[in-house]
């Protein structure tokens, strides 16, 4: 059988970061603090910020974070500039949605009273440890401001439920005398003593450290004055040791043990630990957990490019491996296994919210479910010393197996880092989410952590990618209802009502819902609505009104409080679309010429426009040194989106510039053709 590896870590650079100044205006009807000279601009659909470039010169601005997958970028005015009369000059651009001062928010997150995370522990050590529960950029290890899960802002909506069962498959727990001794995990009505599997002591003391380290990070004892924060502190935590002291643990007691967490009752399964190669008896304890519908967390494993560890593996799928068999000579055996909708793959990302260096990942397949910080083990991959810039949780309160080759992590309290302590914060979040929604699936707590996550790499990989799959966890998405969409607008499409709000940020949002009357009147993805059953008043028909709010909704079908109202003043007595029905049809009210996908691309790429009516269109593709490469487009089309891919297999790598012509619109945006 082969042994698991317990942890890896590497060195990454951290970085610093200045603040800005604050000023003060009324906004809204109400006083605000905002970053001096700072303006949120969100574009419209169709347009990029070359849109704004004789705006940003009227108030003297400069972009100061590049326009995002939502269209939403900051601006920068002189400090003394009216910020005001900068808002209105953008306001009246019609490539502009919106623009609004950059205003500070006023945390009302629960912040516990453990002295780790609040920074009040004892000089001189105190300073907020825990940056991957709740990143403000502290000191050390001085990383990104929000490169964290968002546990403050989570547990304002949940704690987790002792009816939630979380299984530790690890090295134990800290006991003396057989009972729990450290502090922070010695409630025995959440801390309940498993079993131990691995026939090495009968006894599920934890004399490596690993499995204490797991075990804080997903449940230590919380706003106790003591210690750390755990992320599903409220839940229940059984530990079932798998692990040997010396970090080795066998195929069989991670088998047994899934069969045990399954007659427990269970509802989460977290291992931080692995093997290389594939071997059924893993296979078949996965698939028995599946089948008896329990969220299982595994670790990716801490060997960079080199590929995911099983079980983790089995997140994604079908995938064949031919293997030589060594006792038959050269028969080849090819080893198959499926996909497991219950089985999340975790990797590791850093302070400042990059992928961590040593978290696995295959080279030709995508197998990441999703990241949560795992710290990042400066001097890896060769003298590993553990940090500040690593994850902070509970340690054995005796010497420990771990500290014979790293004497910097101290007893009761310490840093490690690697997968191994990614994965227990996505599990605590599987935590929370099943104790705010209990009657989910395995798999569809899987999708609203993956649905739920930020894709922190979208500028290199947009969407789902092979080094951080859907994006890092956040467990305040995971768990809170959307925010109420506002910036809400209205106008006259033609004769109909129109409304428009700026987009929700949720990466979980599954649709908006329209309130006519404040009855729910049908749902829509866009961030506008036109009502076609209405038509604008006119002098000589009866005169009526009619309004509309917005509310959104997420993948859990949360809703938030619905937007302001509008009213317009319609016809009367003309058809009317009922409650129950859904507007299906797409309207296109605006020429848009969007960015292409994949950017950069090799060898191909595909160019999104559209047209609001009938004509001639001409889209052109040209080098940087604006010489005609290829006609895409030069024909009459109908009104509609459309989709052209775009073949350079042909030429060289290099930025190539493509332009719409249609009608009096006019549009050009870069792509990079990297080979």
């Amino acid at each position: 059988m082969k042994k698991i590896l317990v942890i890896l870590v590497f060195l990454l650079t951290p970085i610093f970061l200045i603040s800005s100044e604050t000023d003060t205006t009324t906004w809204n009807g109400n006083n605000v603090t905002y970053l001096a000279g700072e303006i949120l601009v969100g574009l419209q659909s169709w347009a990029d910020e070359s849109d704004i470039t004789s705006a940003l010169l009227q108030i003297n601005g400069v972009i100061i974070k590049d326009f995002d997958q939502l269209n939403i970028g900051l601006i920068k005015i002189p400090n003394n500039n009216d910020i005001h009369s900068a808002i209105n000059t953008l306001k009246y651009n019609t490539a502009v949605l919106y623009a609004e001062p950059n205003i500070e928010m006023s945390m009302s997150a629960f912040h516990p009273n453990d002295p780790y995370f609040a920074g009040t522990a004892p000089s001189p050590n105190n300073y907020a440890h825990q940056w991957a529960l709740y990143n403000f950029s502290q000191n050390p290890p001085s990383g990104a401001p929000d490169a964290d899960i968002d546990a403050p802002e989570a547990w304002d909506y949940e704690t987790g439920s002792s009816n939630v069962k979380i299984a530790v498959f690890d090295t134990g727990i800290p006991m003396i005398g057989g009972s729990l001794s450290h502090p922070d995990l010695d409630d025995p009505a959440r801390f309940i003593l498993g079993e131990d599997f691995t026939v090495e002591q009968n006894t599920i003391q934890d004399l490596n450290g690993h499995g204490t380290h797991v075990a804080g990070i997903i449940g230590a004892e919380t706003n106790n004055n003591e210690g750390i924060a755990g992320v599903a502190h409220g839940c229940k935590i059984i530990i079932f040791q798998t692990i040997k002291e010396n970090g080795n643990g066998t195929v069989s007691s991670f088998y047994e043990a899934v069969k045990a967490a399954v007659d427990s009752g269970v509802q989460v399964i977290n291992f931080s630990g692995g093997w290389v190669t594939y071997e059924e008896t893993i296979k078949q304890a996965v698939e028995y957990a599946d089948n008896a519908g329990i969220v299982q967390v595994y670790a990716a494993g801490n060997e960079a490019d080199a590929g995911l560890r099983f079980p983790a593996r089995f997140a994604y799928g079908p995938k064949s491996i031919e293997v030589e068999d060594t006792v038959q000579g050269s028969l080849n055996l090819l080893q198959n296994w499926s996909a497991f909708g219950s089985v999340i793959s975790v990797g590791a990302t850093t302070a400042i919210d990059a992928r961590s260096s040593f978290s696995s990942y295959d080279l030709d397949s995508n197998y990441i479910s999703v990241v949560a910080p795992g710290g990042s083990g400066i001097g890896y991959p060769f003298t590993v010393t553990f940090g500040a810039s690593d994850i902070f949780s509970t340690t054995p309160n005796y010497p420990f197996a771990i500290q014979q080759g790293h004497p910097e992590v101290s007893s009761s309290y310490g840093y490690l880092a690697g997968t191994s302590m990614a994965a227990p914060q996505v599990a605590g979040v599987a935590g929370l989410i099943l104790s705010r929604f209990s009657t989910l699936s395995a798999s569809a707590v899987r999708n609203v952590i993956e649905k739920s996550s930020e894709d922190v790499n979208w500028r290199t990989q947009p969407g789902f990618d092979k080094y951080i799959g859907h994006g890092r966890v956040n467990a305040f998405y995971a768990v809170a209802p959307p925010s109420t969409p506002n910036n809400i607008s209205g106008s006259w499409y033609s004769t109909h009502p129109k409304i428009s709000w700026a987009s929700n940020i949720e990466p979980d949002l599954k649709h908006y819902l329209i309130l006519k009357n404040n009855v729910p009147h049908t749902t829509t993805t866009n961030n506008y609505y036109i009502d076609y059953s209405e038509t604008q008043y006119s002098i000589g028909n009866p005169k009526t009104y009619v309004s509309y709010k917005v509310k959104a909704v997420d993948i859990t079908d949360q809703s938030s409080d619905a937007s302001n109202s509008l009213s317009f003043a319609v016809n009367d007595g003309i058809e009317k679309i009922g409650a129950d029905e859904e507007i299906t049809s797409e309207t296109i009210d605006s020429y848009g010429l969007f960015g292409n996908y994949p950017n950069p691309f090799n060898p191909s790429t595909t160019i999104n426009y559209q047209i609001p009516e009938d004509g001639f269109v001409n889209l052109v593709v040209y080098n940087s040194l604006g010489q005609e490469v290829v006609i895409l487009v030069n024909q009459n089309q109908t009104m509609g989106k459309y989709s052209i891919k775009f073949d350079a297999t042909s030429l060289p790598s290099g930025i190539y510039i493509y332009r719409l012509q249609a009608g009096d619109f006019s549009s050009t945006r870069k792509m990079l053709l990297a080979k």
